[in-house]
């Protein structure tokens, strides 16, 4: 609980070792958290069906995934956005795919996202790419109503609006359960990829990158880098002491981390 105080408050001084190694924890224990009973399973794998997954025989390149918000964050193309929260172009997101394309010979991408407009847009911007997307197939988003005219309205949380819901006498849970299902599905169908695109900041990036992390058992090729540092690279320094220390990189990356998990 100290480390995550710490980390909560951007004030971390750990060494990049030691941050590794409280990643790759998180990351085993998201993975036993997403270990889902058997009905729940058979539910998320009946659903993942809708998706054409090349199998190893049809394979020949790399499977990338992108995460895209399109929830309550913004609309279409960010043209409405939440005042307190990014909202990315997929443009932004396909340079951050072309930066590691060549090197790893991406051939299928998977668009995780609310909107099924940002897909169609996908295929006309990258029509060298294989584009697959649950957003097309199963309408099990949560849809929030929306003034666009009104930036209160847009600014409400999802879970501020699916809490206050919840209480209305006419609340169906069925809806609720549709959506929790077809998040596990998005979050497998991410982490199934060979790389990863994820959005800076994003909670549901962090929790899907830390998954396929701990599904994989090594850290998966990603960027924007949930390691980023101040500086490219780490240097040993000597202590007053005259033993080795490691500098430490303090992040948002770290502090979103703690905030994903812990609160």
């Amino acid at each position: 609980r100290k480390w995550g105080v710490s980390l909560l408050h951007g004030i971390t001084k750990y060494p990049f070792k030691v941050v590794q190694a409280m990643t790759y924890s998180w990351a085993q224990s998201v993975r036993y958290l997403l270990s889902v009973n058997k009905p729940t399973n058979d539910e998320v794998a009946e659903m993942k069906q809708n998706i054409d997954w090349p199998d190893s025989s049809e394979q020949t390149g790399t499977i990338a995934s992108i995460h895209l918000r399109r929830g309550d964050v913004g609309t279409f193309r960010c043209a409405h956005k939440q005042s307190y929260r990014s909202c990315t172009l997929l443009e932004k997101q396909l340079a951050r795919l072309r930066s590691m394309s060549e090197q790893y010979n991406v051939t299928h991408v998977y668009l995780m996202t609310e909107e099924p407009k940002e897909v169609e847009l996908a295929r006309q911007l990258a029509p060298e790419y294989k584009w697959m997307s649950l957003c097309e197939h199963v309408n099990a988003k949560i849809k929030m109503p929306r003034n666009t005219s009104d930036q209160d309205s847009m600014d409400l949380g999802m879970e501020d609006w699916s809490l206050a819901i919840s209480y209305e006498s006419k609340f169906d849970g069925k809806m609720i359960q549709k959506h929790v299902i077809s998040l596990l599905a998005e979050i497998q169908l991410f982490a199934e990829a060979d790389i990863h695109v994820v959005e800076p900041f994003s909670c549901t990036s962090m929790l899907s990158w830390l998954y396929s992390y701990g599904q994989k058992g090594y850290i998966p090729p990603h960027t924007p880098s949930i390691f980023m540092a101040q500086k490219s690279s780490i240097s040993n320094n000597k202590s007053e002491d005259n033993s080795t220390t490691t500098k430490s990189i303090p992040s948002k990356w770290y502090t979103l981390l703690q905030m994903c998990y812990d609160g």
